[in-house]
């Protein structure tokens, strides 16, 4: 708020770009690929997002709880369950919105599974910001399956679905 007026941003063409609070607007958080996938098959991909603006198309999300990072809804989303689920219940279209996301069940882990999920995410993570040369090694895509496997397993774990 600017006084008693809410602060309103638009372009130099007039559009609307938004308005509120800039602290609540751009922060860090998670976010999803629009398009998911093919009409037989969904194939969600989560990523943490870095503080920024955004559209009903590149929507990000956060956690208000600090206890449970970003990087949980990160694991819990990339989880192959988790695009079955959606793809049968949810939203069969190529097209996965803020509400399609928001319909997702979160079964919050332990705090000593929270540490564990944190830990290979932000592996994943570092692995994949490699060099191009590094990406295509046969090991280094190895290494990265392991722990794409491990982390589905442990949130299927977390779902309870053995």
């Amino acid at each position: 708020m600017c006084g008693k007026y809410p602060i309103i941003f638009t372009t130099k063409y007039g559009r609307f770009m938004g308005h509120g609070n800039l602290q609540s607007s751009i922060i860090e958080g998670f976010c999803w690929n629009l398009i998911n996938g093919t009409r037989s098959e969904n194939n969600l991909k989560f990523r943490i997002s870095p503080a920024s603006v955004n559209d009903v198309g590149g929507m990000t999300l956060h956690s208000y709880c600090d206890i449970i990072p970003d990087a949980i809804f990160v694991a819990i989303g990339n989880c192959g369950l988790i695009s079955r689920y959606t793809e049968s219940f949810v939203n069969f279209t190529v097209n996965f919105q803020v509400n399609d996301c928001r319909m997702i069940p979160i079964v919050i882990p332990p705090l000593n599974q929270v540490d564990e999920i944190v830990c290979i995410v932000n592996e994943l993570i570092r692995l994949t910001n490699k060099s191009t040369n590094e990406l295509k090694s046969n090991q280094f895509i190895e290494r990265i399956q392991h722990l794409e496997e491990y982390l589905n397993q442990a949130i299927e774990d977390l779902y309870l679905i053995r």
